[in-house]
């Protein structure tokens, strides 16, 4: 085929108006390459080309720089054809005739409304609907968001309705049809014209015809003029181009294409049109088109046809083309009115370059692809044939459903895989994937195709189109900055800011900074509020007491107070008091500190004598918080800086300022809070400031100057901060992500279409009430239905090899079916009429780990070989072809829980084994995974205490008992922030301190037996075998205290450890071999021993006391509870096997729990079953849990008695699911994200539960059983 043209009989540019016509986007591009490359203008001559995307602007310059024959390509002109031919206007009438900027504007006649519309609507009756919009709430927003709706129907009458307007400005209050007959204009949008009429009397008589309308009719005018009084000898216009190239437009309005016709009489004008079929087709109609027209004419009593002529079928037709190419269709017979070949016919060989996708005469071993038969089909006007034909499915047409959309980008991520192993030529910037909404899919592109790096196996490399700037961090924080006189101003809200880099380089801290000041804020108790007087405008009552506890003055007083205290708070600022009220943050997102508060108690302090009181760190009623040092000052004054600019920006935001004032005060936040960190964040902050420049133009155009409000302000900036041109990025390398947007086909190897769904494409925009265009359709006209139809139209023509097609077939919650968009139902009956056997979508399983996807002859691919190494090794066996065809590296079917297992830490410590007993699961996913479910929950509360939960009632009533509940105690936690406002901290520091006082009582006696106070004591223990051993029982005498000497010794094979199944049914029993493994190492400090003697060779007592209750239950029948005992339990252990005879006691309110001395063999067992239980709990997690377990036990011992009465026992089950699963409140199940992770529901451990609950707290209820009966 030979694209070039024929070379002009005059060496000038012929002048006239040339439509070229191609059904290949890229055949008319190499048209425009050679036409340029044949005929070249002047050095210094622009060439124009008009287009009207971004991403057809960025291909059609790839291709003017990869052609050879242009040489250097120079001086190309590419614009969007409203701004060029506004350029055009003035080029022809003048710059004082056509100003730069129109007053008729969208831009500027949404701003001159909102000064206009509320004096005409309160003078003029006939604004009666507007003023009814306008009353009641918020008319400061209403009015803003009415204008913007109004400008943008007026200036869409601008474009399409010129006529509509010159009639209104004429006083005649009329519409006029398609042909020009005027028409009754209802009298409810009368205000309409009225209104048009005002807006032209406020521009003033000498800029009234300035706008768009008629302009446009004065455009046409004087070029005609211009055309009668030359000849095609005579010179152009100045400012006129010699050439004008419209590409790959696949719409226009009737305006547009008079006004490129009128410049062909003065200039060279070639339009290159897509055109998908080589025939006429403008009478292809959509299927009952024919009788819906003739029922209009009857309804409007026009002429008819017969009846029988009316009512017989149409001719066979294309039928994709009928009913989705309607907007080419016109737009073509638009073209044609003013297309003049016999002008230009001369100058070429051809006018149209045709090439058909299935040429009948190919060879008979190039048979064509289906896609290519569906397009030769589409392009020779080809109906559906009578007979479907057989031909196997080829594999370039594809229909994929999924359940999500993220499932339809792995499914699509897998498919792009195979195709790239498949065909080596296939490259991945030669796949195009397009989704009707790119916001709702962005995350979804990012977090499959972001998975893998550069060098991995399964990297693809991509790039996302259409990412609006409002989706950036910088225009997000903007955002945020805007909306502070809503803002609670909370330690979220300062992170959220500080997460970016312009924010943190202007305030000066980097990543590690802003964590530690935000430790800093946490422990310091800001919550939310600038200070006191900022409550207030949150409707808090004036004068309530504490008003300011909690907000930021709270918390930099204290910071800055411990900062200038410095030493001076030194220990007291971190003695029992301070520790315990500092440590709350940290205590609440997982330390083990904070695991010991909320399951136990601490351990007394009596031991250790404060050198100082902690009201030392109070001054003037604040509580110095210890967290600053000399080297932390730079981190202190960018948080000090911040707070001086929200307190300088804030008051300027609540005031409504005219466009001047909100200028200067917005170009002043901007620069306040950000600052460059790179070159990208210098452009996005320009980006930021530019719509603001033309805000403020388009104000001064409208000759605004009332006062607004910083709603609308705002609503407006960012919203014109997301509109892109052509300037946006398109082609950003390897696999192009876009939005299904008008004049964006362009040809790809591999075109998908993701997303297609029922109701979201065609995509839905219902016309405003108001917009008359809607009621009285003309050719060129856009419609939103039309565009997406002829778009998929466009999408199915430009795939040269494949096109994917997927949706969302099924839904993820009870996988009911969902149907497809109708374009995909139409496109299916279509390849179904014309081939067999009939083409049924693929659905894809729920997840990507299916079963379905490693089974033997299964047609589901993955390449995600991670899903493989954790499936089931019989299903692997059964299944090797499945599984060699994810990936070609070998696959690692170890099990999870055999040798391949990580081993276990060498040394443990006596918290590692409070965790295991007070949450078994947590040592898997804590310890060995460090996942952390819980993470930072303290640090996002943005709320001050109203309550106290349990830890938090634990961690104040441990601060009053460390310091013996004086005075001083209870107004460090005031100080401190951690109790309620007003009159609620009052009760509830009264309940404390009593609280305090019956355990302090009740300490009082212990101290007394066991006077002496002993220094901590370390822990170094490593244990002999554990073999089954006697129930612990408490020792008579007091032994010997040797010191233990670490010496390794072998594990025998640990018993079974029941591994829950993936269900909520039982798992397996099977167990990690450990033998041959060391049992690790027990280290640690026993605090808080007191002794009847100088030493701890004498006998010891070890205190733990906590404000809450010890014991479950009442009377006689009460026993204590679990959960609080398990890290006295392990302690007492490590002391009775180091050789102390110590008697452990823990101190409730309610009562409490002794624990007698025991044998430091028995001790020793004890502590050897529960290490071994440690290894079983780091290779999975372990079917049991605390508070379940024990009320299993608790009920066994129960059925003991029942037995021995001759009553019948009760099924232990029932109470320990009960403590499971709970009741409305939630069970023990509920308390924990690890727990919810690996077991559904009571079910998944039952089987289980008995063997564990008595490996790991067995013993302890024995010991508590053996303690009762020995006397204190």
């Amino acid at each position: 085929m030979n694209l070039q043209a024929t070379p002009a009989a005059d060496p000038n540019t012929p002048r006239g108006f040339m439509v070229l016509h191609s059904n290949r986007l890229e055949d008319l591009r190499d048209l425009l390459v050679n036409y340029v490359a044949a005929h070249p203008l002047s050095p210094l001559e622009p060439e124009v080309i008009l287009l009207q995307s971004n991403g057809m602007k960025h291909w059609l310059e790839l291709a003017l720089a990869d052609d050879s024959a242009l040489g250097i390509c120079a001086a190309t002109q590419m614009a969007l054809p409203s701004g060029y031919l506004w350029q055009m206007y003035r080029a022809v009438l003048g710059p004082d005739a056509v100003p730069e900027h129109m007053p008729f504007d969208k831009a500027a006649l949404l701003w001159r409304l909102v000064r206009l519309l509320p004096a005409l609507c309160a003078a003029n009756p006939v604004y009666a609907p507007l003023q009814r919009y306008l009353s009641g709430d918020n008319p400061a927003r209403k009015l803003y968001q009415l204008a913007e709706q109004v400008a943008d129907v007026l200036d869409a009458y601008q474009s399409y309705r010129a006529d509509w307007l010159a009639d209104w400005a004429q006083g005649l209050d009329q519409l006029r049809g398609p042909l020009g007959a005027p028409l009754v204009l209802p009298p409810e949008h009368a205000w309409q014209a009225q209104l048009w009429r005002d807006i032209r009397k406020d521009v003033g008589p000498a800029r009234a015809e300035a706008s768009r309308a008629s302009v446009h009719e004065r455009f046409l005018a004087a070029l005609a003029d211009q055309v009668n009084s030359e000849t095609d000898s005579k010179p152009r216009l100045p400012g006129l181009p010699r050439r004008l190239m419209v590409f790959g437009i696949s719409s226009l309005p009737m305006q547009a294409v008079q006004a490129l016709a009128a410049l062909g009489q003065v200039c060279q004008v070639m339009l290159l049109v897509q055109n998908p079929c080589q025939y006429f087709w403008g009478d292809i109609v959509e299927g009952h088109a024919a009788l819906r027209a003739q029922v209009r004419r009857r309804q409007q009593g026009k002429p008819q046809a017969s009846e029988a002529k009316a009512m017989l079928p149409a001719a066979p037709a294309q039928p994709l083309l009928a009913s989705w190419g309607k907007q080419g269709r016109d737009y073509l017979h638009l073209l044609d009115g003013f297309d003049e070949p016999e002008r230009y016919r001369a100058h070429w060989s051809r006018v149209d370059v045709f090439v058909d996708p299935a040429p009948p005469d190919a060879p008979s071993d190039e048979k064509a692809s289906q896609l290519a038969q569906l397009q030769s089909a589409i392009f020779n006007l080809s109906p559906p044939p009578q007979q479907p034909q057989l031909q196997a499915d080829d594999g370039s047409l594809m229909f994929v459903t999924a359940h999500s959309a993220q499932r339809e980008l792995e499914v699509l991520h897998d498919r792009l895989l195979a195709w790239l192993d498949v065909d080596p030529a296939l490259q991945p910037r030669e796949v195009m994937v397009m989704v009707p909404d790119m916001p709702a899919f962005a995350p979804h592109i990012h977090a499959v195709f972001g998975r893998f790096s550069p060098g991995q196996p399964r990297y693809i490399p991509y790039s996302v189109a259409d990412t609006t700037p409002r989706q950036s961090p910088l225009v997000q924080a903007l955002e945020q900055l805007l909306n502070l006189p809503n803002a609670r101003l909370s330690l979220a809200d300062w992170l959220g800011l500080f997460e970016v880099a312009a924010v943190r380089e202007r305030f000066g801290l980097d990543e590690a900074a802003v964590r530690q000041v935000q430790q800093w804020l946490a422990a310091a108790g800001v919550r939310w509020g600038l200070d006191a007087t900022h409550r207030l405008s949150w409707g808090l009552p004036d004068g309530a007491l504490g008003l300011e506890q909690n907000t930021w003055a709270f918390g930099l007083r204290r910071l800055l107070l411990g900062y200038a205290l410095g030493n001076v708070v030194g220990s007291a600022a971190r003695s029992a008091v301070g520790s315990a009220v500092g440590s709350a943050v940290g205590s609440a997102v997982g330390t083990n500190a904070g695991l010991d508060a909320f399951g136990e108690s601490v351990a007394s302090p009596a031991s250790q004598p404060d050198s100082e009181s902690p009201s030392s760190t109070i001054w003037c009623d604040t509580l110095a918080q210890p967290a600053l040092s000399g080297l932390d000052a730079p981190l202190a004054a960018g948080l000090l800086n911040w707070i001086a600019a929200i307190e300088q920006t804030l008051p300027m935001l609540q005031l409504e300022q005219t466009p001047n004032q909100w200028g200067q005060t917005l170009q002043a936040l901007v620069e306040r809070f950000f600052a460059p960190a790179d070159d990208a964040d210098a452009r996005a902050i320009e980006r930021l400031l530019a719509p603001l420049e033309v805000w403020l133009q388009a104000c001064a155009e409208a000759a605004l100057d009332t006062p607004l409000l910083l709603e609308v302000v705002r609503e407006h900036w960012l919203a014109n901060i997301a509109e892109s041109g052509l300037q946006q990025r398109f082609f950003g390398g390897g696999v192009q992500f876009g939005t299904l947007m008008p004049m964006r086909s362009i040809p790809f190897k591999v075109i998908g279409l993701l997303g297609m769904n029922d109701g979201a494409y065609p995509r839905v925009q219902a016309p405003r009430d108001f917009d008359l265009m809607a009621s009285s359709w003309r050719a060129g006209d856009r419609s939103r239905r039309e565009d997406d139809r002829y778009l998929f139209l466009e999408a199915l023509l430009s795939a040269r090899q494949k096109l994917y097609i997927s949706w969302q077939g099924h839904s993820a919650a009870d996988n009911s079916v969902r149907p497809p968009s109708v374009l995909v139902a139409q496109l299916l009956d279509v390849v179904n009429a014309s081939w067999v056997p009939a083409r049924v979508p693929q659905a894809q399983p729920l997840q990507p780990f299916s079963e379905a996807y490693f089974e033997a002859g299964s047609a589901f691919q993955t390449f995600d070989a991670d899903w493989a190494s954790i499936r089931p090794l019989a299903l692997i066996d059964k299944a090797p072809v499945a599984i060699e065809k994810i990936s070609n590296q070998p696959i690692d079917t170890t099990d999870a829980g055999g040798d391949g297992a990580a081993a276990p830490p060498s040394s443990l410590t006596l918290g590692d084994l409070q965790r295991l007993l007070r949450q078994p699961v947590d040592v898997f996913f804590r310890n060995r995974l460090q996942v952390e479910f819980d993470a930072l929950e303290a640090l996002e509360q943005e709320d001050e205490p109203f309550a106290l939960n349990h830890l938090q009632q634990h961690q104040a009533g441990a601060a009053l008992l460390q310091a013996d509940a004086n005075a001083a105690a209870l107004r460090s936690l005031r100080a401190a922030g951690s109790l309620p406002l007003a009159g609620f901290g009052t009760r509830l520091a009264d309940a404390l301190m009593n609280k305090a006082q019956t355990v302090l009582e009740a300490r009082a006696p212990w101290l007394q037996r066991y006077p002496q106070a002993l220094a901590a004591l370390p822990v170094a223990l490593t244990l002999p075998n554990a073999s089954p051993s006697p129930s612990p029982s408490p020792s008579p005498s007091p032994s010997p205290v040797p010191v233990p000497v670490p010496v390794p010794v072998p594990v025998p094979v640990p018993v079974p450890v029941p591994v829950p199944g993936p269900g909520p049914g039982p798992g397996p029993a099977t167990a990690p071999s450990l033998e041959g493994q060391t049992v690790p190492t027990l280290t640690g400090t026993l605090t808080g021993i007191w002794s009847q003697g100088s030493d701890a060779s004498a006998p010891c007592l070890q205190l733990a006391e906590r404000t809450g209750a010890v014991l479950q239950g009442k009377g006689a029948s009460s026993v204590a509870r679990l959960h609080v005992l398990v890290g006295l339990w392990v302690r007492h252990l490590a002391a009775c096997a180091s050789g102390l005879h110590m008697t452990s006691v823990q101190l409730g309110v309610d009562g409490e729990v002794v624990l007698q001395p025991m044998r430091a063999d028995a001790a020793s067992a004890a502590l050897g079953k529960l290490l071994q239980a440690y290894a079983g709990a780091w290779a999975q997690p372990l079917p049991v849990a605390c508070k379940t377990a024990w009320a299993y036990l608790l009920a066994e011992r129960q059925n003991q008695a029942l037995v021995a009465a001759g009553k019948p026992a009760k099924d232990p089950h029932e109470a320990a699911r009960e403590a499971f699963e709970g009741g409305q409140r939630g069970g023990e199940l509920a308390e924990s994200a690890y727990l919810q992770r690996a077991f559904v529901s009571y079910d998944g451990l039952a089987d289980a539960l008995p063997h564990w609950a008595q490996v790991l707290y067995g013993d302890l209820l024995a010991h508590i059983d053996a303690s009762a009966e020995v006397s204190p």
